[in-house]
């Protein structure tokens, strides 16, 4: 706990959460007034967080790439990371705690992307009477409540994502290295959307899992998407630890 409270200072310290915060405010200033001005638009401030949960997803990925970038391949770079390995702290401690630092931070600020979309939405396109969704309509109150819903389970393939990024982040030396390699992986598994025989082994394409909840349950897209969310996390996790046992730190 001392170690991941150290590491939660450390994200807020770099005031790196804050300024994703401002960026995603941004961007939904900039979305809301796209669909006020377009002359088919039909969402309301009730569906507008659902609207903006796909189209947000780069800039978690872009945050926990800069995230990983500062307190790995950086602390890294200037000698801080071996600092706390002169004291009795296991490699592996250290890493969980920095895992559990980008957790927090991305369910954060999920939590603050939904909220601000309600607040925006409403402000711009109205509240409206019913939120709409993939066809469906539901009430307000349980419209809220899959809204929570798929902001919460999106954190699962981000968190997929987030493992790639831990590994490039041990093996990479530098910050430049690290954002500009996991932004790399990052598109190049979005252009695996276009192949369909393999679109669905992309932990970016896992991304929309929340879709198979909202309105009628899809079983078999649920269970082999957690699947394959699962099989990333598994797999960069268990690489990271290597990586992080055989990696020349403490000199």
């Amino acid at each position: 706990m001392k170690l991941l409270k150290n590491e939660m200072y450390k994200v807020f310290k770099l005031n790196k959460l804050f300024y994703f915060m401002v960026m995603a405010i941004g961007l939904l200033i900039i979305q809301g007034v796209t669909v006020l001005s377009s002359p088919s638009g039909n969402i309301n401030g009730q569906s507008f967080p659902m609207f903006m949960l796909s189209r947000i997803m780069p800039l978690f990925i872009f945050f926990m790439a800069l995230l990983f970038a500062e307190i790995i391949s950086d602390e890294y770079r200037n000698g801080t990371l071996k600092l706390f390995l002169l004291r009795p702290v296991h490699r592996v401690e250290l890493l969980n705690a920095k895992i559990a630092a980008m957790i927090i931070s991305v369910l954060m600020l999920l939590l603050f992307v939904m909220t601000g979309s309600y607040v925006i939405g409403a402000a711009l396109l109205g509240w409206g009477d019913q939120m709409m969704f993939n066809d469906t309509v539901f009430p307000a109150a349980q419209g809220i409540l899959l809204t929570l819903q798929s902001y919460i389970i999106t954190a699962l393939p981000c968190l997929g994502f987030g493992m790639i990024i831990v590994l490039v982040s041990i093996l990479s030396p530098t910050m430049g290295g690290t954002i500009g390699i996991s932004l790399g992986i990052m598109f190049v598994l979005t252009a695996l959307e276009n192949v369909q025989e393999l679109h669905s082994f992309s932990i970016v394409h896992q991304m929309n899992l929340y879709q198979s909840f909202a309105g009628k349950f899809q079983a078999v897209n649920v269970i082999s998407g957690l699947v394959n969310i699962a099989m990333y996390i598994l797999i960069f996790y268990m690489g990271s630890v290597l990586a992080i046992k055989k990696k020349e730190i403490v000199i």
